[in-house]
């Protein structure tokens, strides 16, 4: 349907529409379709000069990428991420993609690295009331910011009264 009415539609609309697209098919958990459409998205935002909508779309494609398992490209689309984001001053693009980082590097491992991604990402949106991605609703990163462990064991660390 998009790409019928490419030309015909402000490119805004167009956007949302894919926007749209990549969060159904995210909810679907069709992480591939949902990295297709955000990088439509993205290449209408870089068409249009909308870095934000740049950026967003971007940390979108690292996310997908991430519950795909290709966690290299994730970390590379959320790098792309933070730099536009950064150049921009767009603080929800910011935390996302730092949520997103957080999310890789637990999986991966490196807890310490995950604690410090997330640490950032609740900063930065508790300071500019950046609204949360879904995932925080489900996955709180606080629980798993008490989690530790040295690769060997894995221990929890009781929350301070």
């Amino acid at each position: 349907v998009t790409s019928r009415l490419e030309g015909s539609v402000d490119v805004k609309v167009l956007m949302s529409i894919r926007e749209a697209k990549a969060n159904a098919y995210f909810a679907l958990s069709d992480f591939l379709n949902s990295h297709a459409e955000s990088e439509c998205l993205l290449a209408l935002a870089r068409h249009t000069g909308d870095r934000v909508k740049e950026g967003a779309a971007l940390a979108s494609m690292a996310f997908s990428s991430f519950w795909a398992h290709d966690f290299e490209k994730a970390l590379e689309e959320s790098r792309q991420a933070l730099d536009v984001a950064t150049q921009v001053d767009a603080a929800p693009v910011i935390a996302a993609s730092r949520f997103t980082n957080g999310y890789i590097y637990a999986t991966t491992e490196r807890l310490e690295a995950a604690r410090i991604e997330w640490t950032e990402a609740l900063r930065i949106g508790r300071a500019t009331a950046a609204p949360r991605p879904r995932t925080f609703r489900n996955h709180s990163p606080s629980v798993a910011l008490r989690f530790r462990g040295t690769g060997q064991e894995n221990t929890w660390r009781q929350p301070s009264k």
